[in-house]
């Protein structure tokens, strides 16, 4: 039986494992590349917010400016959140906690009784 008499407040001796250095090396990587990526989104959407307050949106945009503003729109967003998302994702493995679901803990406070 774990050490912790499943008591969700104490580690198990699996949840208290280290986690290894290629693991570290790659949350870092997924930090920087989500910290790299929100300047370069910020940069494209004010490119174009700029040629449409110009009304030069013909010659960067093309002829049909509501697919392309929404198209753009929507890159834009998933951009940012897929580096919003980089970002946690990588903090929460340079913590030493992988981010795994642990259900004995939804169990023990009696959320599904």
């Amino acid at each position: 039986m774990d050490r912790n008499q499943l008591d969700p407040s104490v580690p198990s001796t699996t949840e208290a494992k280290k986690i290894p250095l290629i693991i570290k090396v790659y949350a870092v990587l997924c930090t920087l590349s989500g910290v790299g990526t929100l300047p370069s989104v910020a940069v494209f959407m004010w490119q174009v917010i700029t040629a449409l307050i110009n009304g030069n949106v013909a010659a960067k945009l093309g002829d049909n400016t509501l697919v392309a503003v929404g198209l753009i729109v929507a890159g834009i967003m998933l951009s940012a959140a897929s580096a919003i998302i980089l970002i946690v994702f990588g903090l929460d493995l340079i913590k030493d906690q992988p981010p795994v679901l642990r259900p004995h803990r939804i169990y023990r406070r009696g959320a599904f009784s």
